[in-house]
């Protein structure tokens, strides 16, 4: 299994013990850019993102130069690195997290990798410590179903979501045998959490449903926006 993030699951999506060594020797960022703007794939320095998903997330979320995004709970950060060249010098990258030890990841990893654009930001349990209205889209992958505090950390998304913003929950269905996780809500029947369940907290919260995106590795992926009165 690869690295955590703050969260308890695994960002790495896996690699040969090969790629894993030379990487290391390498040292560097290197992103290769196939015909008409692809992604193939991103080498990150301590793992390997997968270009496609890299490329799925810029096309769910509708990521222009230019934008705002947020990755919540990032981990180590590669994601947030990997989507960094999709908003450009003008755009902005907010990678957050909670725990210390992630948070000192992120910060060495863009320092590491000479990024620009990418602002690390310290949250909680409780408020994702983002600014109002700053964001055209905010990430979460396999994050939502550790949130203690479901309403409030809600409150926090819509707030920082601007107007027509996108919101993406990559998350995955109840695993009874696996630990629950600590300080999650009663509600919760094991490690994860049911697609029909995060639609119901969401809509309770004011937000509407836009999309219901295929994924991989048994996740799915929805799209929510604030709902409009």
């Amino acid at each position: 299994m690869g690295r955590k993030n703050q969260f308890g699951e695994s960002a790495d999506l896996g690699q040969s013990g090969i790629e894993e060594r030379d990487m290391k020797k390498m040292g560097l960022l290197s992103i290769l850019i196939l015909g008409f703007g692809f992604v193939s794939y991103a080498l990150v320095q301590g793992g390997r993102v997968d270009g496609a998903e890299v490329r799925r997330l810029i096309e769910v979320l509708r990521i222009d130069p230019g934008d705002v995004v947020a990755d919540v709970g990032a981990g180590d950060g590669r994601f947030a690195v990997a989507l960094s060249p999709s908003v450009g010098e003008s755009g902005q990258i907010y990678a957050t997290e909670v725990d210390t030890n992630d948070l000192k990841k992120i910060r060495s990893r863009v320092e590491r990798e000479g990024v620009t654009n990418v602002t690390v930001v310290q949250g909680d349990q409780n408020d994702t410590g983002l600014p109002d209205a700053c964001c055209d889209a905010i990430l979460l992958r396999r994050v939502y179903h550790h949130f203690q505090n479901p309403q409030l950390m809600q409150d926090e998304l819509r707030a920082a979501l601007r107007a027509d913003g996108r919101l993406l929950v990559i998350d995955f269905g109840t695993h009874r045998r696996w630990s629950r996780p600590s300080g999650i809500p009663e509600s919760r029947e094991g490690h994860g959490i049911s697609k029909e369940m995060l639609v119901s907290e969401m809509k309770l919260s004011g937000f509407e449903l836009v999309d219901d995106a295929k994924w991989t590795n048994g996740d799915y992926a929805l799209v929510f926006r604030v709902t409009v009165h």
